[in-house]
Formats: structure tokens, C-alpha cells, sequence
């Protein structure tokens, strides 16, 4: 067997709605299941790389940077969720991807989320990793504690690629984005997702809390919560085979 290493996705644009889309794809069996792993704020396809290569032997994995997102076209403000949620509808139509697992990370969830709202065929399962905002901690000034406190519990080796992303997604866009989160009706729309679903939370997650991730699982019809010990926020990074472990029992 290949190692992770061995193993590169294809770099490709699209123009979707009038935007220049760029995404890093893997099919190696196009029989097998789609996954489509969905950034989260102001990131980009490029942190979901190593879980992405490990999803990569067993199932179709799709990664795109939504616009504003990444190496995406950039609009001048921040397009809100349910814009977000059906560019990526459309995507998936341009890339032939049929009902899908969706995983997202953080705000990612928001976007699938919306998603299912719009189109439920689209998603046959979802897996929730560290879904944010958390509403006991709205607002910037709870953001931005919770985002800076994190970084102690992430590897250093993430830090380049933050920053990298956050300065390409601008930080103009980024409080638009967190002002969109704030407004989106999440919960509500958590609660209509009668789709398999995994609420999946890093041991070590400071921006979404225990009592959240547990919360999130209840609202979901088919609900369950995953902890994944050492993990942090971004658990696709920071655990990416303990994440593939889970994402490939739930899905077969």
C-alpha cells in the first residue's frame, strides 16, 4: 500500500456562478463513495490535505476553496452562508459529485448545514468537526480569545498554514463571515438534518465547548458524538488518521 506521502490530488479551477473556484481532488476508484470536505473560517482546501490523503484510499475526496476562500476568486465583501452553502451545491454539479458525505470543519459545518437545507438528496451523511460559533460565546471579543487560546492546543507546524489562509481570506472578510455565522440559523437547521451524523470534538478544543458538541448531537435526528482524544479545534489537522478512522467505520 501507498503511503500518505505517495499520494497527490489533482489541482483544478472551475468557474461557478461567475466565480473562479480552484479545488485539490482525489478519485483513484470512481466507484467508490464521495467525501467532500468543507473548509471552515477564513481557511482553505490546503489544512484539510491531511486528512484528505488519508480518505483518499478508500473513497472519492473532493476539497474545494469556496470564493473569498483560499486561491478562489476573492469578492469585494464576504458572500453570506446560504450563498456559500449554493455555490457549493453548483460546484458539486461541475464536478459530477452525486449524494455525498459531507465533513466540515468549524464554520464548514455552517456551510453544509445550509446545504442540506436547500438540497437534502445532495448529502447522505455529515460529519460535524468542531462546529462553531458556539452560542455561549458570540460576539468578536469571545471569538478572538477563544481563536488565540486554541493555538496553544494545535501543533506549530499549523501556524504557517493559519496564517497563510487568513491572510489571503483577508481580515475585513473574516469579521463579515463571523457576523454572517452569527445570524445563520444554525440550530434550527441542525434539527431539520434527519441525515447519519457525527458531532466530532477535539479533547482539546477551546472554541467549541463540551456542553456545544454535545448539544449539536442532541439536535440532529440521527446524531452521535465523537470525541478524539489529544485532538484540538481542527482536528482534521491535528488528528487526521485518528479523523479517517472515524469518518471510514461511520461511512461503511
Amino acid at each position: 500500500m501507498s503511503s500518505v506521502n505517495d499520494i497527490q490530488l489533482a489541482e483544478r479551477w472551475d468557474t461557478v456562478r461567475g466565480w473562479r473556484m480552484y479545488s485539490r481532488n482525489c478519485v483513484t476508484d470512481p466507484s467508490a463513495p464521495a467525501v467532500v470536505l468543507v473548509h471552515g473560517l477564513s481557511m482553505s482546501s490546503l489544512y484539510m490535505l491531511p486528512l484528505a490523503k488519508r480518505l483518499a484510499r478508500d473513497f472519492r475526496v473532493y476539497v474545494p476553496d469556496l470564493p473569498g476562500y483560499g486561491t478562489s476568486q476573492k469578492p469585494k465583501d464576504s458572500l453570506d452562508i446560504p450563498t456559500l452553502a449554493d455555490i457549493l451545491a453548483e460546484w458539486m454539479d461541475v464536478m459530477q459529485v452525486g449524494p455525498a458525505v459531507l465533513v466540515g470543519n468549524s464554520l464548514g459545518c455552517h456551510f453544509i448545514a445550509a446545504l442540506y437545507a436547500r438540497d437534502p438528496v445532495r448529502v447522505n451523511r455529515v460529519v460535524l468537526v468542531g462546529p462553531y460559533p458556539d452560542p455561549t460565546a458570540r460576539g468578536y471579543s469571545s471569538t478572538i480569545k477563544r481563536g488565540l487560546f486554541q493555538l496553544l492546543f494545535e501543533p506549530p507546524i499549523f501556524y504557517p498554514v493559519a496564517l497563510m489562509d487568513y491572510l489571503a481570506h483577508g481580515f475585513k472578510h473574516t469579521f463579515q463571515t463571523i457576523d454572517h455565522a452569527f445570524d445563520d440559523p444554525f440550530e434550527a437547521r441542525l434539527a431539520q438534518m434527519d441525515v447519519p451524523a457525527l458531532v466530532v470534538r477535539g479533547q482539546h478544543d477551546r472554541i467549541t465547548s463540551p456542553q456545544w458538541a454535545e448539544a449539536a448531537a442532541h439536535l440532529l435526528p440521527q446524531g452521535e458524538l465523537v470525541t478524539v482524544p489529544g485532538g484540538g479545534h481542527v482536528v482534521n489537522y491535528d488528528a487526521p488518521e485518528q479523523l479517517a478512522r472515524i469518518v471510514r467505520s461511520f461511512v461503511k
